[in-house]
């Protein structure tokens, strides 16, 4: 059979195969592909990529062009290395949350998973009727990205500074593994306000992990961060990190909030099957400085088997199927949890008019029983 057919008026149909190949191939390399009225999300593609950063900001950008109605993209700042951080909003409510991602470099699966988050609601949005009646009344706010300059160093792909020392055992080949700092060599969680004091192991100079800082909140990415909290008045926070399928969620709190906040934990662990660490010692971390900032409930969850806790260990994409399952469905947990501490705001709001209808009634001696309050 001769190969080179010719159809349509001389159009090599094997170079057609070719040139459609090629351009399957470039497209899904970077992740997404815009087929009809939705973005196909690859997180296998994202995961491998060569330009990650580029390509989370890429595939954020996407999501606002394709459905501005409903997602908004607003550049948060920039990093130390000159990399952009990029926050997410979806949703039209006044109540929000936030879900935050990859403080630590190492720890990038926690921004593929985010992203397939974002993914899954925005698709999920355009036939749930119960989804779209939830961001008419609630938002959400992602920072897939708090340190990007992080993950390029602890995916190889760029320099560790030179002031910086190493912490742990690792050749000089793989140390980067190891790498949850910023560009500058602070470890951003370790860098909030909240018993900043009293963090150990702290090496007292840039490295690859456990840096406080000179100062809370001596680093771009933390004040980002804050900034976002300053002005969105979040209802709840969460924090992702790896390895260990564990819920951190105590912070000091008082004892009304924390009973509210391990019942929320309790949630989470159900919808997860992550166990709830009981541990009440903390400090510095970004959960922590929020609850304590806020009064509002926050959590660091960590994903991915507790094999792949370790200092030069990062989580392999074999671990991404069932980290997927366990966590895509939080982000609606969070949502339903503020559009009920709206409903509860606007019951007590109403209760307050009630109370303040009857004492002015009192106050005018009228549907009192006829009695000045005096008496």
């Amino acid at each position: 059979m001769d190969k080179d057919i010719n159809i349509m008026g001389g159009i090599n149909i094997n170079k057609l195969k070719n040139l459609i190949t090629i351009t399957l191939i470039f497209v899904i390399a970077n992740a997404t592909i815009i087929h009809g009225e939705e973005i196909r999300f690859y997180p296998d593609k994202l995961y491998h990529s060569k330009d990650f950063i580029n390509d989370v900001n890429s595939l954020l950008f996407n999501y606002g062009e394709k459905y501005p109605s409903l997602v908004t993209v607003e550049k948060a700042g920039d990093s130390y290395m000159g990399n952009e951080i990029l926050y997410l909003k979806i949703g039209k409510g006044d109540k929000s949350v936030f879900i935050n991602a990859s403080h630590h470099g190492k720890e990038y699966m926690t921004t593929l998973l985010v992203m397939n988050q974002i993914d899954y609601l925005v698709n999920k949005y355009q036939y749930d009727k119960e989804l779209q009646e939830l961001f008419n009344e609630v938002s959400i706010v992602f920072l897939p990205m708090v340190n990007p300059d992080g993950i390029s160093i602890a995916r190889g792909y760029a320099t560790v500074p030179s002031n910086v020392i190493t912490i742990g055992n690792s050749s000089s080949k793989n140390s980067f593994l190891g790498w949850k700092a910023n560009g500058k060599g602070v470890d951003l969680n370790r860098n909030y306000p909240m018993r900043w004091d009293y963090i150990k192991d702290d090496p007292g100079k840039p490295a690859n992990r456990n840096y406080k800082g000179k100062t809370p909140f001596s680093e771009v990415e933390t004040n980002i961060v804050k900034d976002l909290c300053e002005k969105n008045d979040f209802e709840v926070c969460i924090a992702y990190h790896s390895a260990g399928e564990v819920i951190f969620w105590y912070a000091y709190q008082n004892e009304e909030q924390e009973k509210r906040d391990l019942a929320i934990g309790q949630g989470i662990s159900k919808i997860t099957g992550y166990r709830l660490d009981m541990t009440r010692i903390t400090a510095g971390g970004m959960k922590d400085w929020f609850v304590q900032e806020y009064g509002k409930p926050g959590f660091t969850i960590e994903i991915g088997s507790p094999k792949y806790v370790g200092d030069f260990k990062q989580l392999p994409y074999s671990e991404y199927a069932k980290i997927w399952t366990d966590n895509r469905n939080i982000p609606e947990y969070l949502l339903k949890l503020a559009a009920s501490s709206k409903q509860n705001d606007a019951n007590e709001q109403g209760e307050e008019s009630k109370n303040a209808d009857e004492s002015n009634q009192l106050q005018d001696g009228s549907d009192g029983h006829g009695l000045h309050p005096s008496e």
